[in-house]
């Protein structure tokens, strides 16, 4: 089982905390150090049960989601954070290479692969509406 990791930027203030779920660890890394490199505080999770030990200590104000994953899915993952009532109203932001087929709960989607200032600039939306 993989570890969530804590990556924090070496700025002096960070502008939000995130959430990232996938299971590839190339992807966390690359998008893990854009955000540091923005001044997020990042929290990695390789599947959804990780993730969801993760939100039992942390409210970030976004969630990065990828639906292909072993041992709990991003489609399970947010049946199971919709029904936690302390963490229900946390956006979530799909990231996804394949097409979405049927209606998912979530804030925003991204299609992958996607440029570095478009995952910046959704991070950065739901920073400011929070």
């Amino acid at each position: 089982m993989a570890h969530a990791r804590k990556l924090v930027a070496p700025s002096s203030e960070s502008v939000g905390v995130v959430l990232l779920i996938d299971d590839d660890p190339e992807v966390r890394e690359l998008h893990s150090l854009q955000l540091m490199l923005s001044g997020y505080v990042v929290f990695e999770a390789s599947d959804g049960v990780e993730a969801l030990a993760i939100l039992r200590r942390v409210r970030p104000h976004l969630i990065l989601l990828d639906l292909q994953m072993p041992h709990m899915d991003g489609y399970v993952f947010l049946e199971r954070l919709r029904g936690r009532p302390e963490r229900s109203d946390v956006p979530v932001c799909v990231m996804s290479a394949n097409p979405i087929n049927e209606p998912i709960h979530a804030d925003a989607y991204l299609q992958k692969p996607f440029l570095e200032q478009s995952l910046l600039d959704v991070v950065e939306r739901f920073r400011r509406s929070g």
